[in-house]
């Protein structure tokens, strides 16, 4: 996978989105460092290559003029001190999915004006 395949998919679904008279927002990829494949496999899912490829696409989704907003989840969640794991208050536990701490906090990183009509 590369970041212009992902970008050129968000590309896509933009379009498709315009056509049919929908409003964009789109949302930064948050960290995942520690991320490991469950059912006891122990695989790990974080690479510094994937964490390269995370990167591109939150630079581009923090600079597209394609869509009408963007949230940033990662800057929300990551921790300061190491940017490439979730802050462990916001943790579940899987190092990839937030836990309710870390939901209130997306959902405050959210402008509300965003869901008012233009």
């Amino acid at each position: 996978m590369t970041a212009a395949r992902i970008i050129e998919g968000f590309r896509q679904l933009i379009a498709r989105a315009r056509l049919a008279g929908v409003r964009v927002i789109l949302t930064t990829l948050g960290p995942f460092e520690g991320r490991v494949l469950g059912a006891g496999l122990n695989i790990a899912t974080f690479s510094p290559k994937c964490e390269r490829l995370r990167q591109a696409v939150n630079a581009w989704i923090r600079s597209t003029k394609e869509v009408d907003a963007m949230v940033d989840f990662d800057a929300a969640v990551r921790d300061p001190r190491r940017p490439t794991r979730l802050l462990p208050a916001f943790d579940s536990g899987d190092h990839l999915h937030v836990n309710d701490a870390g939901n209130a906090a997306q959902a405050a990183a959210i402008p509300l004006a965003l869901f008012s009509r233009p």
